[in-house]
């Protein structure tokens, strides 16, 4: 959810910095970016509970419910930590859209559709959005590796039942099988989610698969 986040919050201020390249809106969206950047987890967990959790009673400071006891109750749960881990997300991820979308923007087939009058928003979604989405597919690839087990601080402050702290634990009390087979799974997720990757670089741009049958 944290990762889902980071997405799509990056995606819409991208999209709207590229569109406003070199204006205010775009200098703007650049310095909120990294002001998330510097808001580690740590950092952004006790301010999300003490606001939204503790002053405004908005959301539950800490525990978890499944979804099999409600959906709602579930997002309920999972939405700060989800804000705590996505912040930092919507930096890296915003970033490396707007440079990918700034120049694709500059390419001659952007310039041909511009110029038999299409409107700007849909060049700008149909045409830019997806071939300028390979940096940020792998990017979110990697980082969804990493987030399986590295978000440890997150579920200690939330009290979350999640990976990163049954490795702190296991690690404790030197349960070695399940640290190894923690580490096992990781490095699957790693794999399949690279391999998935590397085939939406086939729907993202149809270069590519041209490429390839070549």
């Amino acid at each position: 959810m944290g990762l889902f986040l980071g997405v799509a919050i990056a995606i819409v201020l991208a999209v709207v910095a590229a569109a406003t390249e070199g204006t205010a809106v775009d200098r703007a969206i650049s310095a909120v970016s990294s002001g998330f950047l510097a808001v580690p987890a740590f950092i952004a967990g006790p301010v999300l509970i003490y606001f939204l959790g503790v002053q405004l009673g908005w959301f539950p400071v800490s525990g978890w419910s499944r979804i099999s006891d409600g959906l709602g109750a579930n997002l309920q749960h999972a939405f700060l930590p989800a804000v705590a881990i996505a912040l930092v997300e919507v930096a890296t991820f915003q970033r490396l859209l707007r440079t990918d979308l700034v120049s694709t923007l500059r390419e001659d087939f952007v310039s041909a559709a511009r110029a038999k009058g299409m409107p700007r928003t849909y060049v700008l979604f149909r045409h830019a959005l997806r071939p300028s989405s390979f940096s940020l597919i792998t990017m979110a690839g990697i980082s969804l590796g990493r987030l399986i087990g590295g978000t440890v601080v997150v579920e200690i402050l939330f009290g979350l039942p999640g990976l990163g702290q049954l490795v702190s634990s296991s690690i404790t009390v030197r349960d070695v099988i399940t640290v190894q087979g923690i580490v096992v799974f990781i490095a699957l997720v790693y794999v399949v989610v690279n391999m998935l990757v590397d085939t939406s670089y086939g729907f993202l741009d149809p270069r590519v698969r041209k490429a390839v049958r070549a």
